[in-house]
C-alpha cells in the first residue's frame, strides 16, 4: 500500500500541475484584466501552478511518518516548511515581489519534502519502497482520496470564481488585496494537516470500539483547533501591519484596503479550523458522504453564496466583499451542523457514535512507578469485583496489569524521564478485555522467548499464556498491547 500510494501520489501531482499549465490561458484571458495587471499575474502563475506537484506526495509521507511513530520528525519538518517560507518570503519579496513570495513557497514546499523523505532514506525505517501496484487497491485509494481531493478542487473552483467576480466588478487594488486574502483562506491546509495527526488514532481506536477513547481525542483536537484559529485571527489583529509587510504591500490605497481585509477575513479562521477538523474526522470514520458535503459547503457553496449576495445587496464595497468571507465561515458551519444532526439525530451527534459503550469504557492515565502500578492493580480487582467477576479472574487481571507495568519501567530504565501509561478496561458480560498503551522503550511484550530473561519477563510470559487473545502494535510512537479474559467459572 506504501509503495502503491508513492506512485499514486507523485502521478497525481504531476497530472494536475500539468493540466494548471495546460488552462493557465484560458484562466488569464477569462479574467479580461489589464495589460500590467496580466504580467503580474502571469508570473505568480507560472510559480504558483507547480506547488500542487509537491501537495500529493507530502500527504502520503507525513501520515506514513506519523504513523510510524515519528509525529516529532514530521511536526519539526512541518515547522521547518513553515519558517523557511517566512524567511525567504521576507529575503525575495523585496526584490521580485509577488513573484518572490511565490517563489519562497515553492522553495518551501521543496525543502519539506525533501526532510520527509529523508526519514525513509536515511534514517532507515521498517517500510520500504518496492515495485508493486494493484488494480484493487487502487480503486479504494482513488474512492477515499476523491473526497480528500474534492476539498482541494472546491479551494480552486471559488478561487477562480472570485478572481472572475472582483476583477469584473471591483477595481485593481481590490484584486492585489485579494491576492493577500487568497493566503488567509489557505491557511485551511495547516489546519487539515493537524487534523490528519488522528489517523494513526482513529483506526486502532475505531478496530477496539473504544467509543470513549474516541470522543475524548476528537473533543480535545477540536479544542486545540479552535484555540489555534483564534490564535491566528489574535495575530492578525493585533499585527495586521506586519502581515502586510510578510507580503511586500507598499504604503498607500493597497495598504489601507489591506488593513481592513486582513482583520475581517482572519475572522473566518475559527470556524474554517473546526469544519476541517470534522472533515477529516468523519473521512477517517468512513462518513465520506458527510465529508465531501462539508468540503462543498465550506469550501464553495457558501463562499460563492455570499459573495454574491453580499455584491448584490453592497455594489462596489470591498469592506462588505471581506465581511463576505468572514460571514461565509459561520455560514458553512452552521450548516455543517445542521446537516450532521438531521442524518443520525441527537443520540450519536456530532461523532456519529453510540453513547451506550461509554458506559462499559474505563480509561485511567498514569506516570508509571511502583506505587502507581500497585493502585492500578488495585482498582481493577476492585472494578472486576463490582461487576461481578470471579475471584479468579480478577486476581489474573491485577496481577498481569501490575507485572506488565514492572516490565514496561524495568526495560525503559532511565532512558525516560516520565514513562507515562494509559490503562484502558472494557468490561462485557463475561469478559474483559485490557488495552495498555505506554510512551516507554519500543517492545512486544507478549513475545516469548526473548533473550534479556528476568525473572519479571518470565512472569509476564507465563501470564500471557492464560489469555484468550493478546496481541501487541506500536501505534503512533506508542507502544499498544491487548489482552482479552473469559471469566470461565
Amino acid at each position: 500500500m506504501f509503495s502503491q500510494g508513492v506512485i499514486m501520489a507523485v502521478l497525481a501531482g504531476v497530472l494536475v500541475t500539468l493540466v494548471i499549465l495546460l488552462i493557465k490561458p484560458l484562466f488569464i484571458s477569462s479574467l479580461s484584466v489589464s495589460a500590467q495587471l496580466e504580467g503580474y499575474l502571469k508570473r505568480y502563475y507560472s510559480i504558483a501552478a507547480f506547488y500542487p506537484m509537491f501537495f500529493p506526495i507530502q500527504c502520503v509521507l507525513n501520515n506514513i511518518i506519523v504513523a510510524q511513530g515519528g509525529e516529532k520528525y514530521a511536526a519539526c519538518a512541518n515547522v521547518l516548511c513553515i519558517a523557511a517560507n517566512l524567511i525567504l518570503s521576507l529575503w525575495l519579496a523585496g526584490a521580485f515581489g509577488v513573484s518572490g513570495i511565490a517563489a519562497a513557497t515553492l522553495a518551501s514546499n521543496v525543502v519539506f519534502t525533501a526532510a520527509l523523505v529523508i526519514w525513509f532514506f536515511i534514517r532507515k525505517r521498517d517500510i520500504r519502497l518496492v515495485r508493486y501496484f494493484s488494480f484493487k487497491e487502487f480503486s479504494g485509494i482513488v474512492k477515499c482520496g476523491i473526497v480528500k481531493a474534492s476539498k482541494f478542487v472546491s479551494v480552486s473552483l471559488m478561487l477562480w470564481i472570485a478572481d472572475l467576480y472582483i476583477v469584473r466588478n471591483f477595481d485593481e487594488v481590490t484584486f492585489k488585496v485579494w491576492t493577500v486574502g487568497q493566503n488567509i483562506i489557505g491557511m485551511s491546509s495547516v489546519f487539515l494537516g493537524l487534523a490528519m495527526t488522528l489517523q494513526p488514532m482513529i483506526a486502532t481506536l475505531l478496530e477496539e470500539n473504544n467509543t470513549k477513547t474516541i470522543r475524548i481525542l476528537v473533543r480535545r483536537l477540536l479544542g486545540d483547533l479552535a484555540a489555534l484559529g483564534a490564535g491566528c485571527t489574535a495575530i492578525m489583529l493585533c499585527f495586521t501591519g506586519a502581515v502586510l509587510r510578510c507580503f511586500s504591500v507598499p504604503r498607500g490605497d493597497v495598504w489601507e484596503q489591506g488593513i481592513t481585509a486582513v482583520r475581517i477575513t482572519s475572522l473566518m479562521l475559527v470556524f474554517s479550523a473546526v469544519t476541517a477538523g470534522f472533515f477529516v474526522y468523519y473521512i477517517l470514520i468512513g462518513r465520506q458522504r458527510l465529508a465531501f458535503v462539508i468540503s462543498l459547503l465550506t469550501d464553495l457553496i457558501c463562499p460563492v453564496g455570499m459573495l454574491l449576495l453580499f455584491g448584490t445587496l453592497f455594489k462596489g464595497s470591498p469592506v462588505m466583499l471581506w465581511t463576505a468571507l468572514a460571514v461565509s465561515g459561520a455560514v458553512a458551519f452552521i450548516l455543517c451542523a445542521l446537516i450532521a444532526f438531521l442524518h443520525r439525530g441527537e443520540n450519536s451527534f456530532p461523532l456519529m457514535l453510540a453513547r451506550g459503550r461509554d458506559e462499559q469504557i474505563h480509561i485511567y492515565s498514569f506516570e508509571i512507578t511502583a506505587q502507581s502500578s500497585s493502585e492500578m492493580a488495585r482498582i481493577t480487582e476492585d472494578l472486576l469485583r463490582d461487576n461481578g467477576f470471579s475471584k479468579r479472574l480478577r486476581l489474573l487481571v491485577s496481577a498481569c496489569i501490575e507485572d506488565m507495568l514492572g516490565l514496561t519501567a524495568q526495560r525503559s530504565g532511565n532512558k525516560k524521564r516520565h514513562l507515562l501509561a494509559e490503562c484502558t478496561l472494557m468490561i462485557d458480560r463475561g469478559s474483559v478485555q485490557v488495552i495498555m498503551r505506554d510512551n516507554g522503550e519500543r517492545f512486544d511484550i507478549s513475545e516469548q522467548g526473548t533473550q534479556e530473561y528476568t525473572f519479571l519477563r518470565y512472569t509476564v510470559e507465563r501470564l500471557m499464556t492464560v489469555t484468550d487473545h493478546n496481541a501487541y502494535i506500536s501505534t503512533a510512537g506508542y507502544n499498544r498491547s491487548e489482552l482479552f479474559f473469559t471469566d470461565n467459572r
